[in-house]
């Protein structure tokens, strides 16, 4: 059951330590489950994020012991991803179901889920989207629903002292605080639940299914798109969600072919993972005697998602920052604002009491960061402050950044790339 190998990733630590490296859209949509074998570019190991938000070739790179390398690197083998990882491919199901709602009730106003309606989404499935969270973060679910049903079917107007349940705003249910519920749970869960459960992976024991399973908790398919903006299923029937999604945003891909870096020798995050994940599976297939190479792969997988992560909460801070500043702007430009806002708090808390060897943030960083944009733990968040005194709230979001930045050792030319997608 995915409830024990989490509880056990919990008590115990994990074997592949992430240690800190030198100074140097919107919304998901629906899971496919195709599957096939795909060409994909060649790239090395988790290196710095470079300055159009790709980096240098690090990890195994070019040393991979010959008897451990894929025969193609350029190749993943999917023949067996949709039996292997079919636990990892429904969770993504039952997000889109549970966040399926959320996102009718704002478009529809006589949409008006109750509580116990969302809970029941929560709790679907064996395993459920609960038994794949943090116990921590199961608590911040709870509590959106709640606040979810109660703004529901209402409109809403930021206020200081906040008044009333919340309700829509712009195109976006917020709570009474300004708190974007919505995204408080689809993007809670990419790092509470989606990235919580690969880590618990990575604690083995690890098969040939393993990497599958950490493929589809990413987000990816074997065909690896670099697209998850293309709405046509007959041009993209697999397309990237969950931190795949956000990776190949952050990575500069071939105008010509999206499944393919703009410079192959300074892949973006999205490639630098394809690559250690093809790595990973030669690896399992060569044997106990590659297991340091296919451990150092998984670290690899984990650290650039994390990076991601970092760096999308970035681009939301800084997006949130240029609407919310917007001289005369309209109202739906500054719901925008405090919807990507909340998207970016959402990333962030997200990874708040996972294992801690599992991630370069600490909790301690987590916490002030949140503090820092309005959002504190254990508190009602002011996030509403950012409308209503928008001169002296909003500068925190660019101290933020330059925090992250420091903390993940990116680059002032990094931090620059991650402002746009790509």
């Amino acid at each position: 059951m995915l409830r024990s190998v989490i509880v056990r990733a919990l008590a115990l630590s994990l074997p592949f330590v992430l240690v800190n490296v030198g100074c140097g859209g919107d919304d998901d949509g629906d899971t496919q489950t195709t599957t096939t074998t795909t060409t994909t570019s060649s790239t090395g190991g988790s290196g710095g994020e470079g300055g159009n938000g790709s980096g240098g070739n690090g990890g195994e790179g070019g040393s991979v012991q010959a008897e451990c390398a894929p025969a193609d690197p350029e190749t993943y083998d999917g023949t067996n991803f949709a039996t292997n990882a079919a636990t990892e491919l429904a969770l993504r199901n039952q997000l889109n179901a549970l966040n399926g709602l959320m996102r009718n009730a704002e478009t529809d106003l006589t949409v008006t889920p109750t509580s116990d309606e969302l809970v029941a989404l929560f709790d679907a499935g064996t395993p459920s989207l609960r038994d794949a969270t943090t116990t921590y973060y199961q608590g911040e679910i709870e509590a959106a629903f709640d606040l979810f049903a109660a703004a529901a079917g209402n409109t809403w107007t930021p206020a200081s002292p906040p008044v009333g349940d919340g309700g829509k705003y712009g195109a976006y249910i917020f709570s009474a605080h300004g708190n974007d519920l919505r995204q408080t749970v689809e993007k809670g869960l990419f790092g509470a639940a989606f990235y919580h459960h690969a880590a618990s992976l990575s604690v083995g024991p690890i098969e040939e299914a393993t990497i599958d399973q950490i493929l589809a908790a990413f987000g990816a398919h074997p065909t690896f798109p670099g697209d998850s903006e293309t709405a046509d299923p007959t041009v993209n029937p697999n397309p990237d969600r969950i931190g795949a999604q956000y990776a190949e945003r952050r990575s500069p891909k071939d105008p010509g072919d999206s499944s393919r870096p703009l410079d192959a020798a300074n892949p973006g995050p999205y490639f630098r993972i394809k690559a250690n994940l093809i790595k990973a599976q030669a690896a399992v297939r060569a044997g106990a005697e590659c297991n340091a190479v296919r451990d150092q792969a998984i670290k690899d997988v984990l650290l650039d998602w994390e990076r991601v992560n970092a760096a999308t909460v970035i681009y939301y801070m800084n997006s949130a920052a240029t609407q919310l500043t917007t001289d005369n702007a309209p109202e739906t430009t500054l719901a925008a604002g405090l919807h990507g806002y909340g998207e970016g708090v959402a990333f962030l808390h997200g990874f708040r009491q996972l294992p801690a060897t599992a991630r370069l943030i600490t909790d301690a960083q987590i916490d002030a960061l949140l503090e820092l944009i309005h959002a504190p733990i254990g508190q009602d968040p002011r996030s509403y402050e950012l409308i209503t005194d928008g001169s002296s709230t909003v500068p925190a979001l660019a101290l933020a950044i330059e925090q992250l930045a420091t903390i993940y050792s990116f680059s002032a030319q990094d931090v620059e790339a991650f402002k746009v997608n790509h």
